[in-house]
């Protein structure tokens, strides 16, 4: 993107703003096996990316003053406070801040996983920088702000980007026939208790799933716009923001995190299941081809708090639980059938040293196990 912007509208200065330590490695690994197809395209351009260093704030001088395309890294924590380096008057730049090099040029603001830099400190961080403009990166945005282009599964297959993609469900995503129900939040001030949740409500475009902020009494079956399978037992009873639940007229009731009408842990099962067979039967048949098969489990992301951590974490244990489970109980089968050739047995057993991701933390299995990301 740099070298485009150079080469048609003469902008050299670009700050990439990242959330942690690991995506910056990330972004720099990707400016390095990338630099030299995009000199190849743009006549070898002259350009420098580096990350930013705490000590060495006299590196920003020359950002601000080298005529070639300078592509700075920087993580959000280096700058988001008064007190962070960059932000201190410095003796060595003749008592500048390091940060008004940065803000001098105007840079092009790119900002990756926006979603983790939407608190009001880190939103008046990067405006501190005094960009052009900000430009966000996210498969997952939380605040979609100007949306100026989507890249989805069918224009990436569309585009050479991948090589196949498949999407195996056991419920539609958009399954509006039954109730749906989701607690968000509860909230309480001194005039009144309230709670948002999600419904699907009909709209003159269809049904769609959105927020609506409830009271005790009100009725889900007004406030999704009296769509029917509402009409019976959805009037919120009461509203407890201590333990953060709600509990409807039917007799349920429902956590902050929970929903009614989405997966439950069966359903979950059963995806992960037919996961396993799947994965398993593709990587047989793909490995002599080179070609790397990756599952993925994506989950709906929950905002923490103390009334919710509990939730979460049994829903990755369940999940974590479940998955070993299913892989041993499918490889066991499996293998007594002779479904592997004796070559493809080794590969599982003795090649590779699975490893299953759970949110960060890593479990090393020294058993059959496939390589599953839950995201």
């Amino acid at each position: 993107m740099a070298p485009s912007y150079s080469a048609k509208y003469g902008f050299k200065k670009f700050v990439i703003v990242v959330p942690s330590i690991a995506i910056r490695e990330g972004v720099l690994k990707n400016l390095e096996i990338t630099f030299d197809h995009f000199q190849n395209i743009y006549d070898k351009t002259p350009a420098n990316f580096g990350v930013y260093d705490p000590k060495r704030v006299s590196s920003l001088r020359n950002f601000a003053v080298n005529n070639n395309i300078q592509i700075l890294v920087i993580n959000i924590d280096s700058f988001a406070k008064d007190e962070n380096i960059i932000n201190k008057p410095n003796d060595k730049l003749t008592g500048k801040k390091p940060v008004e090099f940065i803000q001098a040029t105007h840079p092009i603001v790119i900002v990756d996983e926006p979603q983790n830099m939407e608190t009001d400190l880190r939103k008046k961080a990067i405006e501190n920088l005094n960009p052009l403009c900000t430009l966000r990166y996210s498969a997952t945005h939380i605040n979609r702000y100007n949306m100026v282009y989507s890249l989805d599964p069918v224009k990436a297959y569309d585009l050479g980007l991948v090589k196949q993609i498949e999407v195996d469900s056991i419920v539609t995503e958009n399954d509006f026939n039954e109730a749906f129900v989701s607690l968000e939040s509860v909230n309480a001030t001194k005039t009144r208790t309230s709670a948002k949740i999600k419904l699907d409500v009909n709209t003159k475009e269809g049904v769609k799933r959105k927020t609506v902020t409830a009271k005790v009494g009100d009725d889900l079956y007004e406030l999704s716009g009296k769509r029917e399978i509402y009409k019976s037992g959805y009037i919120i009873n009461g509203i407890d923001v201590a333990d953060g639940f709600i509990e409807l007229s039917n007799g349920k009731t429902l956590n902050r995190g929970d929903a009614l009408g989405g997966l439950t842990d069966e359903v979950m099962k059963v995806q992960i299941r037919k996961t396993v067979e799947e994965h398993f039967q593709k990587e047989k048949k793909l490995k002599s081809k080179g070609i790397k098969v990756l599952s993925l489990f994506l989950l709906t992301v929950l905002l923490i708090t103390v009334n919710t951590t509990q939730t979460v974490n049994h829903r990755r244990a369940s999940l974590q639980s479940g998955l070993k489970k299913l892989i041993g109980k499918f490889l066991e089968r499996k293998l007594t059938r002779d479904y592997f050739s004796l070559r493809w047995m080794k590969y599982i057993m003795v090649t590779f040293r699975r490893t299953i991701k759970v949110n960060g933390k890593i479990l090393q299995e020294n058993q059959k196990l496939m390589m599953i990301h839950l995201s």
